[in-house]
């Protein structure tokens, strides 16, 4: 029952209690018949833990630690995750999924895939975007018709054509492409030329989560914006090891990571 007028303002009436979401790692864990492999990966990379992913005992202890500190009122930094589904893990073909699941070898490997799939300190929504500390004037990570909002893009009808192109946790060079477009109310968002996410927006307390249904793997370094990827399906393992070594060699510095996911 919406808008039913008061004094001081608008009541809208809802049947069911709201509850703020979880944050992303946790929601996604909730959901097993779509990400077991991919909570899988975490727990066996150890990236879930590295990221703050807790179990459910933790994840009570450090809310009621909040609550004791003051509701926990620390200002997050956001971040986006395209969260792979089971399909989009077997789409790969049983010798890869052996090879990164079962060798010691191929972990390390999907380590790195796993990391290509978060973007620390930037949210991107279908219809908005936020950056950590405000976005520059200067900044070319993304662009509306080549202006740029100080804090942030809002666009909550009729948006134009937006590209983005953010760093993930994997390395600063190893982006993603993100287009949007909106059109009558309906929107569709492609990750790297071909890719459009089966679920958009999903909420969580650190950020936002797309659902992509293949894996998204980096291109080939130095043809990043020369040419669109093909999607990726029954990759061998020499192809995998080639596009991501380069990547990999940069991440041994370990450039920190700021944002929440």
């Amino acid at each position: 029952m919406p808008d039913i007028y008061a004094s001081n303002g608008l009541i809208h009436a809802v049947d069911g209690i709201l509850v703020p979401p979880p944050p992303a790692l946790k929601g996604v864990s909730l959901l097993p018949s779509l990400f077991s492999t991919f909570s899988l990966a975490l727990e066996k990379t150890g990236l879930g833990e590295e990221l703050g992913h807790d179990d459910d005992d933790d994840f009570k202890q450090k809310e009621e630690g909040k609550k004791q500190q003051g509701g926990g009122e620390k200002e997050g930094k956001g971040g986006t995750l395209f969260a792979p589904t089971n399909r989009a893990f077997a789409r790969l073909g049983p010798r890869l999924n052996a090879f990164l699941f079962n060798t010691e070898r191929g972990k390390k490997y999907l380590k790195a895939i796993l990391k290509y799939h978060f973007v620390p300190g930037q949210t991107v929504y279908s219809d908005a975007y936020y950056k950590a500390g405000g976005s520059d004037d200067n900044d070319d990570d993304h662009h509306r018709d080549g202006e740029n909002e100080e804090n942030g893009y809002n666009c909550p009808h009729n948006c134009p054509p937006m590209h983005y192109d953010l760093p993930t946790l994997l390395s600063e060079d190893a982006r993603l492409g993100v287009d949007i477009k909106n059109w009558r109310g309906y929107t569709i968002m492609v990750v790297n030329g071909f890719n459009r996410p089966s679920v958009l927006d999903g909420p969580a307390e650190d950020g936002v989560i797309h659902v992509v249904s293949s894996v998204l793997i980096p291109p080939r370094r130095g043809t990043y914006g020369d040419e669109k990827e093909e999607e990726v399906v029954e990759m061998s393992v020499e192809e995998l090891v080639a596009r991501l070594e380069p990547y990999m060699k940069e991440e041994e510095e370990e450039r920190p990571h700021s944002g929440d996911l």
